[in-house]
């Protein structure tokens, strides 16, 4: 193994690590909202984009192809995407 293989499963293993654990907070967020009402904000987008980053840098060549697997998962980014879409075609919060 080659020392810039073993950086990049260093660098990979490591924005895995973090945005998976973000999107832990994620789910845990909307789970105390859920249950008990109580209001903390997001991480929207780092959490996934960590993860997608992690798969496009990780060096099994299957790995690149699940790398927007986990901007889908996140709750975060499904929220962000969602209103955006939301306010540029119901809310039309983008015309001129």
């Amino acid at each position: 193994m080659q020392i810039t293989e073993l950086l990049l499963w260093a660098l990979s293993g490591a924005l895995l690590l973090v945005g998976t654990w973000i999107i832990i907070l994620n789910y845990s967020v909307v789970y105390l909202w859920y249950r008990r009402r109580q209001r903390h904000s997001f991480i929207p987008l780092i959490g996934g984009c960590l993860a997608s980053v992690a798969l496009i840098v990780c060096p099994l060549e299957d790995a690149k192809k699940l790398s927007l697997l986990p901007l889908v998962v996140d709750l975060g980014c499904l929220y962000s995407v969602l209103s955006f879409i939301y306010a540029a075609t119901v809310m039309k919060c983008f015309k001129n």
